[in-house]
């Protein structure tokens, strides 16, 4: 074909429009209804945005508030199961909930735990069944269990509770979500943490000593047999070891190994200087 040649298309070509809004001259008409289109996908983009820009600080503050409040539970759990008596609830709001280092606040710019009654302290004991210590309910196991003070066995569980002051709710809307968005309520946490107490833990090496001796089962009434023979041999004997000069043997067979610890159990350690 020459240089001054004009490709002509055949007469059954159909120009076909592009795909999505436009196309060629022809379509000018479907371009028009589509005009605006990437507006109201921009508009729904920046609308999710800001949703995960109010949403994100939001859920942030309320993780933190139950991780505290789960931090809360365990140290009046452990507190209490050494300490019956203790009464730590002033002690959690002090160091868990307020102080500088607490300083959450809501969307509106409010402090969110500002009370005393905004972190409370629930504690429940409960018992442990017959069936669920050592030994069942078998006659033999109660009587050990008994002497050793095992037979008390219970679960202590401390419920820290935080509540917020009273807001809208969430809004049934979209538009009034946005409209009270400040106000968000956030919803009451429950953190709580169980414990076995009384199940023959001992704070010290002669508080172990001291329950294993009052225990007729476990140590005492075989005890006194040795003790009683021992005495009588010792009786028998000392005559002849005071020439030899050897010391009265003790018959307190507890209280010396008090802190004590075999070597094998003993490693070296020296500080990282």
């Amino acid at each position: 074909m020459g240089s001054g040649a004009v490709d002509t298309p055949p007469a059954d070509r159909v120009d076909l429009p592009s795909p999505g809004c436009g196309g060629t001259a022809r379509h000018i008409a479907r371009a028009s209804r589509c005009g605006g289109q990437a507006l109201v996908e921009g508009l729904v983009v920046v609308a999710a945005m800001a949703a995960l820009f109010v949403a994100i600080p939001w859920l942030g503050r309320l993780q933190d508030l139950a991780l505290q409040a789960a931090h809360a539970s365990r140290y009046a759990a452990f507190s209490l199961a050494r300490d019956p008596d203790l009464r730590p609830a002033e002690s959690i709001r002090r160091h868990y909930f307020f102080g500088s280092s607490h300083q959450w606040r809501s969307l509106a710019g409010q402090r969110l735990v500002a009370q005393d009654w905004q972190a409370r302290l629930a504690v429940a004991p409960h018992t442990v069944p017959a069936t669920a210590l050592p030994g069942g309910v078998d006659s033999d196991a109660s009587a050990l269990r008994g002497g050793l003070a095992l037979d008390q066995w219970g679960i202590l569980e401390a419920r820290v509770q935080v509540s917020f002051p009273e807001s809208p709710a969430f809004p049934p809307s979209t538009v009034e979500a946005g409209r009270h968005f400040a106000r968000w309520r956030y919803p009451s946490l429950s953190r709580h943490t169980a414990i076995l107490v009384d199940a023959g833990h001992a704070a010290s090496d002669q508080l172990a000593q001291q329950r294993v001796a009052e225990s007729g089962p476990g140590w005492g009434n075989a005890a006194a047999v040795s003790y009683s023979l021992g005495r009588r041999i010792s009786n028998a004997v000392a005559p002849s070891d005071r020439g030899w000069g050897r010391d009265a043997p003790t018959f307190d067979w507890l209280a010396p190994w008090a802190g004590w610890l075999p070597s094998h159990h003993l490693a070296a350690w020296e500080e990282n200087p």
